[in-house]
């Protein structure tokens, strides 16, 4: 291929939004990953996710040549589609920095097409050296048809490249229930976060993991104090990290080993902006156990993961065992595609869509086929490829699958791993019963439940407190029915209750000394029952 000098390529994806029946969905934002003009094969597939302000990853094995326009049409299913934002992470590698640059991002109807909105456009080229993204919040667009979204970029030398990373659209539907509503459960609190980008929690309150500036439990969603334009969110047994729209990290709650990353080890009763990580991230993960509790957060240009806190196990990836204040990058790895933490051990997904995992291995968390603890990225035996998301528990860890499987591997003295009996594995085992039809999975201390294609949950493993939901307390080493659900979307669990959210809203069940259910009770149920405010 021969590049002139300011050789110009439009790179285009639309999104279709086609009317169904009844039913409101709840899509994430598009993302796309590599895009080279030298010639190098960008992997591209299409992936919607059901989880709710996530990304939905695009890569395409057609490569980018001169002035050529691609237009990828991915069909989803969605009555109401509001835009309300652009996030693009990249990063350029040039010879002469300023002059290769993203020239224009704009966004158009593909029934009107010359009736587009200008995201950005020159003068003010995008021509960041390092690691970035670039965020630009637009008049709410609202689509019932297809949209597409253009980028623009001008190369000087045939040797240059620009890196993109995420690509988003931000975007909700609208509609019954809470659209775009992001939940998460761990430890004994729970969280979600509102179309707004604001967070709310209920729960257990003790080091401030509710962020509303006390330290008193809350039996029902509380707003958090000084939270807004945020996109994702993870919770912990101590603490609660989130990803701002702009790629910034923010936390409150626990803070004793420094895993808020405000370079003190006070707890925060309130949020907090990390501080060390990149200004790009689009995932995070927290974890932790007593006297344990590690942060680590994903690069959306590069793919590299950066973790902070206690490393006594090799948890943080740099190779050591030594605690840290401050971020460091866990070595071997980049590309990543997310990131999970348990108690002792920390996992990420691959841009092969395999499987690597580093820290605590005592009982087998790691997948590798010992019991060896590492502070390198190690792969998971028998997960190279074929992988469409991870979750991590306090010592296991399960996958799914790309043909909708799940597997698991480590700790299994309740049954956590799916497989029918109660023995640890060292290595990847399938969850019995569950071998397709699955489109997201979340992972307790000691338990699991999965979100089918049906839109019901299934759960397994321990059931002391009915965080299985099947109206029951006994343990379960297969999967079960959890009661009464149904129009499910997204499925989030804690150390022993579990939730869902669903097209009315938002349901848990299991322990609730703390109030971690939501519903105004301390009442623990072994079904669910309805979250308040959602």
């Amino acid at each position: 291929m021969i590049f002139a000098k300011h050789t110009a390529i439009l790179f285009s994806l639309s999104l279709a939004a086609c009317s169904t029946s009844s039913k409101n969905l709840y899509y994430s934002p598009l993302s796309a990953i590599p895009v080279s003009p030298s010639g190098a094969a960008s992997f591209l597939t299409v992936t919607p996710m059901s989880s709710p302000n996530t990304a939905v990853k695009i890569s395409t094995n057609k490569q980018v040549t001169d002035e050529e326009n691609q237009w990828i049409t991915l069909g989803l299913p969605a009555p109401d589609l509001k835009i309300k934002g652009v996030r693009v992470c990249y990063k350029v590698e040039a010879a002469s920095p300023g002059t290769t640059y993203i020239s224009q991002i704009r966004l158009s109807t593909m029934t009107t097409p010359d009736a587009s909105l200008v995201v950005h456009d020159d003068p003010t080229n995008l021509t960041a050296v390092t690691s970035t993204c670039y965020t630009s919040m637009t008049p709410t667009i609202q689509v019932n048809g297809a949209i597409s979204l253009e980028m623009k970029f001008v190369f000087e030398n045939r040797s240059d490249v620009i890196r993109l990373g995420e690509v988003a659209l931000l975007t909700h539907l609208m509609g019954r229930g809470n659209p775009g509503v992001t939940l998460a459960a761990g430890g004994f609190t729970t969280c979600a976060l509102t179309t707004e980008g604001n967070a709310k929690c209920w729960g257990k309150n003790d080091q401030g993991q509710l962020g509303d500036g006390t330290t008193v439990d809350e039996n029902k969603p509380v707003p958090v104090t000084n939270s807004s334009g945020l996109s994702k969110l993870n919770v912990g047994l101590y603490h609660v990290c989130t990803v701002s729209i702009s790629g910034g990290v923010g936390c409150w709650g626990g803070n004793k080993e420094g895993q808020l990353g405000d370079g003190s080890k006070e707890d925060r009763h309130s949020f907090v902006a990390a501080k060390g990580f990149s200004n790009d991230i689009t995932d995070v993960a927290v974890g932790g156990a007593e006297g344990s509790v590690h942060t680590c957060a994903l690069s959306g240009s590069t793919g590299k993961i950066q973790c902070l806190g206690s490393n006594q196990y090799g948890q943080l990836g740099d190779g050591t065992q030594s605690s840290r204040g401050a971020p460091v990058t866990v070595v071997n790895l980049s590309g990543a595609l997310s990131v999970v933490a348990g108690a002792y051990h920390t996992c990420a997904l691959t841009n092969t869509h395999g499987v690597v995992c580093w820290g605590g291995n005592s009982l087998n968390q790691l997948g590798v086929g010992t019991i060896t603890d590492s502070s390198i990225p190690v792969e998971v035996r028998g997960l190279s490829s074929g992988v469409k998301s991870l979750s991590a528990g306090y010592s296991h860890t399960c996958a799914l699958t790309e043909i909708q499987g799940v597997k698991c591997w480590g700790s299994n003295g309740f049954g956590q791993l799916g497989s029918g009996a109660i023995s640890n594995s060292p290595i990847p085992l399938s969850v019995v019963g569950l071998g397709k039809g699955v489109i997201a999975i979340a992972t307790g201390a000691y338990h699991a439940c999965a979100l089918t294609q049906a839109e019901t949950v299934k759960c397994w493993g321990r059931n002391n407190k009915g965080q299985l939901g099947d109206g029951t307390r006994i343990d379960k080493y297969s999967q079960v029915d959890v009661r009464k659900v149904s129009g499910a979307k997204w499925v989030s669990v804690g150390s022993e209750h579990s939730c869902v959210l669903t097209v009315a809203g938002i349901q848990c069940w299991g322990d609730n000394t703390y109030g971690q259910l939501g519903d105004g009770t301390t009442k623990t149920s072994d079904r669910p029952v309805r979250t308040l405010d959602f």
